[in-house]
């Protein structure tokens, strides 16, 4: 039986139904980010509360919360939202890209960082004991600096001693194969990866040479307008369909301003993916000339059936349990 590691315990897998591969609930940023942005400060549980049941209404059950440390995650918060909303979240531990992680890991010992990541894993991050679901690492774009180094590879170190999956923040989708080659070299499976923000990089053959070595592809800028992913993403997943690898593409939100939330007077909400997307999703496999079963298949592998792979976790973790 395959179980993912919530903020409130681990969840049988069987128990998944739509779900957001990535998102931001509550992130309180840096310092200096808000003094310049406050749109970037998510630091409700009550505001949030329309968004959630949003998300409920659309049959919605699972959120992967990516805030890190470095970024100023707060998993008793999410606890809370996951028991008032009736919600499985996953809390993230590790390290977001090198402009907020630098700190945490330039000039440290790999093995050291991974220590402290295994640490969070088995006891849970403080106060509370809240035991992560996913390690997360970023890189920078068009390069991978010297300490996101160390993070990639003392965050596949921690991953080999728990069976933790992790997940990747690519600065607009750049660095993803230089990310996978230093997977390589620590001996990390393909399937326990998960690639984000995919949809901003346009290269279908780079997505399909990924997702065909058993990797994940958060495609998770659809509901952002700036990024201009949307077409990129209906066509992109019918193709993949087409040879049957749509099987490895997750989607999700990334919402990490108040602009973007309903509950703080934002839009678009949950309603672009989970609603608009999927129906747009429909017409683009239909007019490809599926048929209605097989893209009402191909949509549920990806609004369900892939996530409970995607966050399961490993039989690594499940041996020592």
């Amino acid at each position: 039986m395959a179980y993912i590691q919530t903020v409130t315990g681990k969840v049988d897998v069987e128990k998944i139904r739509n779900t957001d591969a990535h998102s931001h609930l509550i992130a309180y940023a840096t310092d200096a980010l808000i003094q310049k942005d406050s749109d970037l400060l998510l630091d409700s549980v009550d505001k949030i509360h329309k968004d959630m049941e949003v998300f409920k209404s659309y049959d919605g059950n699972l959120i992967a919360e990516m805030t890190t440390v470095d970024y100023r995650s707060d998993p008793e918060a999410l606890k809370k939202l996951s028991q008032r909303h009736d919600i499985y979240i996953i809390a993230c531990t590790g390290f977001n890209k090198g402009a907020y992680n630098r700190p945490f890991l330039e000039n440290r010992d790999i093995d050291e960082v991974a220590a402290k990541l295994l640490d969070t894993i088995q006891n849970g991050i403080s106060p509370s004991q809240i035991k992560p679901g996913l390690i997360k690492i970023g890189t920078s774009l068009n390069e991978i600096t010297p300490w996101e180094e160390i993070g990639l590879r003392a965050a596949a170190r921690a991953h080999l001693q728990s069976g933790v999956p992790i997940s990747t923040h690519t600065q607009g989708g750049t660095m993803a194969l230089a990310q996978l080659r230093m997977f390589e070299e620590e001996k990390v499976p393909y399937e326990n990866l998960i690639l984000c923000h995919l949809d901003q990089l346009e290269d279908f053959e780079l997505h399909r040479t990924i997702v065909s070595k058993g990797v994940f592809l958060s495609y998770d800028s659809i509901a952002k307008a700036k990024y201009q992913t949307r077409e990129r993403a209906l066509r992109y997943i019918t193709a993949l369909a087409k040879e049957q690898l749509h099987t490895q593409i997750l989607v999700g939100n990334d919402f990490a301003r108040r602009s973007c939330l309903e509950g703080y007077g934002g839009k678009p909400g949950y309603h672009s993916v989970f609603r608009d997307f999927k129906q747009e999703l429909m017409q683009a496999l239909i007019t490809a000339g599926f048929s209605q079963a097989q893209a009402d298949q191909i949509i549920n592998d990806i609004y369900r059936e892939n996530p409970k792979r995607a966050f399961a976790l490993r039989a690594m973790e499940r041996k020592q349990s």
